[in-house]
């Protein structure tokens, strides 16, 4: 793990370096964004970044954990951080990303034999991927931008989006056993419904056609959409 100091600078000054740093990797990728680029976004000196991290590595890390938010597991990071290295954030993002704690709506809906009102549940399912991709989407975007440049991480992010593409694909196999939800491919309707909300929440803000969609509207059609299309009229 990297290693921890005590020096605390200013918080105010860390958001708006996370921020910038955040813009520059998920627009430019991790090899090709250089230090100098985020001090410029940042409007400091490239000198002046050095006392937070004393890496890109270690920036990345640190724009990484605060783009998907910190894990019941983790430390506080006292600044500057040192030693964070690419294998320290592909362990890191494995162990965060643990599903559980991130989509309690689908963990429940797991566990129900019969919903009440099946076209409800889903809503709620589909809502709360909407959501958590929404809160995630610039760590998305800098891993996807990223995944050519840092191998080991694309493969901890592919594994993880081969564990969520299954367990929607469970959910849907066990729903069409009670008959309460349309006899489509499970396999194809999960991948399916999880690009639909990638799109609604992430990649939607990247798509000049779709600047006038906002985020209730973006939300409301995937859950409406989905619901519609898998619940038996």
């Amino acid at each position: 793990m990297p290693t921890l100091r005590p020096k605390r600078p200013s918080r105010d000054r860390v958001d708006d370096l996370v921020a910038a740093a955040a813009t520059v990797f998920g627009q430019y990728g991790y090899r090709r964004t250089q230090m100098a680029d985020i001090a410029h976004r940042a409007g400091v000196s490239p000198g002046n970044l050095y006392n937070y991290v004393d890496s890109k590595d270690a920036l990345f890390y640190l724009v990484l954990r605060r783009m998907f938010g910190e894990g019941s597991h983790d430390q506080t990071l006292d600044l500057p951080l040192t030693g964070a290295t690419v294998e320290v954030t592909a362990g890191w993002v494995e162990e965060r990303l643990d599903f559980v704690s991130d989509f309690p709506e689908l963990e429940r809906a797991l566990a129900r034999r019969r919903p009440r009102d099946a076209s409800a549940e889903i809503e709620a399912v589909i809502g709360e991927l909407y959501d958590v991709l929404a809160r995630m989407r610039v760590g998305i975007d800098m891993i996807e931008r990223s995944a050519e440049d840092l191998p080991e991480l694309a493969r901890v992010f592919g594994d993880l989006q081969t564990e969520l593409f299954a367990r929607y694909e469970r959910y849907l196999r066990a729903r069409q056993r009670g008959s309460r939800v349309s006899d489509a491919d499970p396999e194809a309707v999960a991948h399916l419904i999880v690009e639909l909300c990638w799109w609604a929440a992430g990649r939607r803000h990247h798509d000049p056609h779709a600047t006038d969609i906002s985020d209730a509207a973006a939300r409301q059609a995937a859950c409406s959409f989905v619901a519609a299309a898998l619940t038996p009229q």
